[in-house]
């Protein structure tokens, strides 16, 4: 048996958001699937805000900016309190990878007596507790199809995965407009990380086909 065989031979699962919206001016899509959402709270950065009045919501919207580039557990908590104050029925993660996990974790810890240091590992999470929507402005990590959520620990200065299936975006939408307004050199370091990736994955002795 080859060892293309063998390879082949080992299970594998993806998991990706049940829709995908490509192309110019793809956000706009996002405001129709919203529609049956009565209270939406929006994860973004200031440089990201602008991008809400695109998509055209409905009903009561809240949008959260106050996200530091690398969230730590206090911005997390603090946007966390946010969340539970408003009582979403959809969350949408708008910007960079940092923003998406926030919006990850907000949508499954918002209305659950789990802590963020409850769920930390694979498959700790209770179960969603909001649709979920992520709309990425860069364009390095990928973090609008995953399921995988980060948040640095401040005293140890660890960062702390969370996986899990629940935290799968319902709605994920690429719209290369939202990159334009991107500075050069942001857009250089997340290209240069999407192309970290491939090479990861084409060098990788586990890699599978």
């Amino acid at each position: 048996m080859s060892s293309l065989e063998l390879s082949m031979a080992r299970p594998i699962t993806l998991l990706q958001p049940a829709r995908l919206e490509i192309g110019a001016g793809a956000i706009k899509r996002l405001g129709d699937w919203a529609a049956a959402y009565k209270r939406v709270f929006v994860v973004a950065m200031a440089p990201t805000v602008g991008f809400v009045d695109r998509i055209g919501l409905g009903g009561e919207v809240t949008t959260f900016t106050d996200i530091p580039p690398e969230p730590d557990l206090p911005a997390f908590e603090t946007v966390l309190a946010a969340a539970r104050a408003f009582k979403p029925d959809l969350v949408i993660g708008l910007g960079g990878g940092s923003v998406m996990d926030v919006a990850k974790l907000v949508a499954v810890l918002w209305d659950s007596e789990q802590s963020i240091l409850d769920v930390v590992g694979v498959d700790k999470v209770a179960g969603r507790r909001s649709a979920l929507a992520q709309v990425p402005t860069t364009s390095g990590t990928g973090s609008e199809a995953g399921i995988r959520s980060l948040v640095t620990n401040p005293e140890t200065l660890a960062k702390l995965a969370v996986e899990s299936r629940h935290m799968l975006a319902d709605i994920a939408v690429l719209d290369p407009e939202l990159t334009y307004s991107v500075p050069t050199a942001v857009t250089a370091a997340t290209g240069v990380d999407a192309l970290a990736h491939c090479v990861e994955a084409f060098t990788n002795i586990k890699a599978h086909p």
